[in-house]
């Protein structure tokens, strides 16, 4: 029986060096490495196009995204993208708490504006929000292994049905 390659986590080049995360060989995984990804922050090797996860370092970033004109139209062009994909996520390295005590200088948005915002877009964009606080990498971890986990078993059915 062939053994089976394990995948790499994918690593957009363009997340901050200081805030990129680093997944290190494992039983599942080969490791990470650093590459530009179309879409997203993290994704597996050979299903970037099904996977996309942002990672979001604090509520600043997202409020930023959600409300500065120019990241809200490149944060909105990147969800019509990603439509399609099946795994859709966006990691928040914050409490869900901290919309209501961050304050953000030179924009007074209120928290509910933003609740309202975050709403829209895991409603319009089917985009699963996770607020992991410090537990951003551990639950993305996680979430890739289950990932890579579904597609073998949805790979094995195909094979199945298609012999």
């Amino acid at each position: 029986m062939p053994q089976q390659v394990k995948p790499l986590i994918l690593i957009d080049s363009r997340e901050k060096e200081n805030y990129r995360w680093n997944f290190i060989e494992s039983k599942i995984f080969a490791g990470s490495k650093i590459t530009k990804l179309e879409n997203g922050d993290v994704s597996l090797e050979n299903l970037e196009n099904l996977i996309y996860i942002d990672r979001k370092n604090n509520f600043v970033e997202i409020i930023h995204n959600l409300f500065s004109k120019v990241d809200r139209d490149r944060f909105h062009g990147c969800l019509e993208r990603i439509k399609n994909y099946r795994y859709k996520y966006i990691i928040v390295e914050a409490n869900l708490s901290d919309i209501f005590y961050q304050k953000i200088p030179g924009l007074s948005i209120k928290p509910e504006a933003v609740m309202k915002k975050l709403c829209e877009i895991s409603i319009i964009y089917a985009v699963h929000i996770i607020y992991a606080g410090k537990f951003g990498k551990t639950y993305c971890y996680s979430l890739l292994k289950r990932i890579l986990e579904i597609e073998k078993y949805n790979n094995k059915q195909k094979e199945l049905i298609d012999s």
